[in-house]
């Protein structure tokens, strides 16, 4: 009696739910049939940095240890500008084995980025292979002769080049690095590690050739390994430790030395933080010191803080889902995040740079404090001094590798595989961003003038500029194309009196201003006393019965920074810190409307700065808390922007906005600007050279 085959239909979800493989799947032989095979390519899209080409070494690292029967063929091609693909033949199962695979264990990144998954016709598939592609796997016997000798002799040749090289640990290597217990080596090494002798190990002991690294970012040996140490991703140079001798551990095994590294080196680092010492370490010939406590000299420098895990972090800081996706990226870069205020103190800011290590030394550092000792984060601080250069490149980087590890003050240097980039000041601002919905925006500023910023970020079209900088003059502007060039049309100027009687005066002519103004006095005699009126002043304001007058005198300047007027509420509130960082303190999502109104004066339309000090006093007389009414200030300044933005369209017919200057890098802002610009306009922002300009 024939048995009926029993159909089901099957959904393939490989990244976007959206994009979905139906297939028929026959549940009849173990053996593969056409009805059960598809062909698919998984397509990446990368940038040309060296942490794409360290990311797709290790995509193709993956690639070939991941083995299927059930492969008919499997390559993948890079020669397409800006894409990688994979193309695979194989059963839906398998198929979704590796698409698991590599979302598991290829680490997320911001240069080389998973697009989609498209299903081929197999006509479109055959047609496919060509030389510039590198064949994984193939059962097909008419391959046989060219595509598996091609691939055989790939791997012998990667695995030549790079036997004594080192490897970058995917997803789940760095996790069993870093968490998982060692079995218990006895090996009787102990005692003779607690010696006073400093010495270098064995330039031969675990040899990393730095010549071959961006090969070995780019082409990782395709010969899969049965158990991986620590050795295959990290060598150690020196050691100038007085507790250790290192004269024995060039004799030791890869099991043994890897057992040193973790717990012993590990233990010994530790107990010198511990005694609140900060440890200096070299890896990959930049130096950096590391340290428990807040070493830095002003209190107005942002301190950098590296966490052990993305969950320790989002215990100290009010962290958004975009920055604990930049956060967790393969790059690692440092974000601008706010501190929950109760540990501000700790921290010694309001703002920190926090970050995640990708250093296998620090990882295992970090986990050991916080196991043993519920420490779980260390301040970072690069040594500037060590690298003479404004201008690092990976070209320096390796000359720098020549010199002598014992040059340096480091405790230990060592090296990785990893594309490591914090090389000096300039490095590590480039790589520290504020960030916002898929938005990310560097804390380098290389640009001489906002011409110089505004020609490094060409525009498509006639667009409206709001620039607004915490040092330098504001900008409200329509820049229109003209041919080759483009001419610049101010819509706004910026102009006003630091001197906050000044605004008070204008402010008491208006209706039931002179009200507003006793009542305030009242309410607030400290704070008004410290505004230091003159007797004339106090008695046209009509608040001489409240407030004693003052002999001092005041400084007044005419500013074209909006932002001055951040002064003028300070003084009005009573607070000591500025606007920003008592709006960055605000828990809520929506603060009180602040009156950002423009009024004509003459020819002239001008924003109207009396009103603002209007709302705020108001506000504040109301019981609003200082820090929610900051954040009004914020808030509101981003949607006058945003309806201003509004108008521009309608009455110009401007479709683009291009949003500068560095009120963006902080947080509450960008927050704020994103979502108060009209949806149908397109937004856009430096992406080359920094949000502001120099001051020179």
């Amino acid at each position: 009696m024939q048995q009926t085959k029993e159909e089901n239909e099957e959904i393939l979800f490989i990244g976007d739910p959206s994009q979905q493989i139906q297939i028929h799947k026959y549940d009849t032989q173990n053996s593969l049939d056409n009805t059960q095979i598809l062909q698919c390519v998984f397509t990446f899209v990368r940038q040309d940095s060296l942490y794409s080409k360290a990311l797709k070494g290790i995509l193709i690292r993956l690639l070939c240890e991941f083995k299927s029967e059930n492969i008919r063929e499997l390559f993948y091609s890079d020669n397409e500008k800006g894409k990688f693909h994979i193309y695979i033949q194989a059963d839906s199962n398998t198929i979704l084995n590796l698409a698991d695979t590599l979302s598991s264990k290829l680490p997320l990144g911001l240069d080389f980025t998973f697009k989609d998954i498209t299903q081929l016709g197999i006509d479109e598939f055959n047609g496919l292979y060509s030389k510039d592609c590198i064949m994984i796997q193939t059962s097909k016997n008419d391959l046989e002769s060219h595509t598996t000798k091609t691939h055989t002799k790939d791997c012998k040749s990667l695995e030549s080049k790079q036997t004594p090289s080192l490897l970058i640990p995917n997803v789940d290597e760095m996790h069993a690095l870093i968490y998982e217990d060692l079995e218990s080596i006895s090996y009787g090494l102990s005692a003779d590690f607690r010696t006073q002798n400093n010495t270098n190990l064995d330039s031969n002991a675990c040899h990393v050739e730095q010549s071959e690294t961006s090969r070995n970012l780019e082409s990782p040996n395709c010969t899969a390994k049965n158990t991986l140490q620590l050795t295959d991703f990290l060598y150690l140079e020196s050691i100038n430790l007085s507790t250790i001798n290192t004269s024995k551990l060039n004799t030791l095994s890869k099991v043994e030395l890897q057992h040193f590294i973790k717990y012993e080196l590990i233990e010994s680092l530790a107990k010198i933080l511990l005694d609140n010492t900060a440890i200096t370490l070299q890896r990959n010939s930049i130096s950096f010191t590391l340290s428990l406590k807040n070493t830095a000299q002003s209190k107005k420098k942002i301190p950098f803080i590296l966490f052990s895990t993305l969950d320790s972090a989002q215990s100290y800081l009010r962290i958004s889902e975009a920055q604990k996706s930049m956060l967790a990226s393969f790059e690692k870069p440092f974000i601008s995040i706010q501190c929950k205020e109760v540990f501000t103190k700790e921290f010694g800011s309001n703002t920190i740079f926090a970050g995640l290590s990708c250093d296998i030394i620090v990882l295992l550092l970090l986990s050991y404090l916080q196991k043993n000792h519920e420490i779980s984060y260390l301040f970072y601080t690069p040594q500037v001094d060590f690298i003479e250069s404004d201008s690092i490149t990976q070209d320096s980087n390796q000359q720098n590798s020549n010199k002598n590890p014992l040059e340096s003050k480091a405790l230990l240097c060592y090296k990785d595989a990893y594309p490591y980039s914090y090389t000096d000041k300039t490095k590590m601002l480039e790589s520290t961003y504020s960030v916002a919905e898929h938005i990310y925006l560097s804390h380098l500023q290389t640009h001489k003038n906002l011409s110089s910023l505004l020609k490094s970020n060409k525009a498509k079209s006639a667009r409206f500029i709001p620039f607004l900088s915490t040092t330098h003059k504001s900008e409200f502007l329509i820049e229109k194309l003209q041919d080759t060039e483009s001419s610049l049309q101010r819509i706004l100027d910026i102009s006003f009196s630091t001197d906050l009687y000044t605004h008070l005066e204008t402010l008491h002519s208006y209706k039931n201003g002179d009200k507003l103004i006793a009542n305030f006095t009242k309410a607030n005699k400290d704070i008004v006393s410290q505004w230091n009126l003159a007797q004339s002043e106090l008695e046209k304001l009509g608040i001489i019965d409240l407030i004693i007058p003052s002999n001092a005198t005041r400084e007044s300047v005419i500013t074209n920074n909006l932002l001055d007027i951040s002064t003028l509420i300070e003084q009005i509130l009573g607070i000591e810190s500025s606007v920003l960082e008592y709006a960055n303190r605000c828990v809520r999502d929506r603060g009180p409307r602040i009156d950002y109104k423009l009024i004509r004066m003459g020819d002239s339309i001008v924003l109207d700065y009396a009103r603002i000090l209007r709302s705020v006093m108001s506000f504040q007389l109301a019981g609003v808390e200082n820090e929610l009414l900051c954040y009004g200030v914020i808030d509101s300044l981003a949607e006058f922007i945003g309806t201003l933005a509004g108008d521009m369209m309608l009455n110009y017919g401007i479709q683009e906005v291009f949003i500068c200057g560095d009120l963006l890098l902080k947080q509450c802002f960008l927050d704020k600007i994103i979502k108060a610009i009209p949806k149908n306009m397109e937004v856009s922002f430096a992406k080359i050279g920094g949000t502001d300009y120099l001051d020179l």
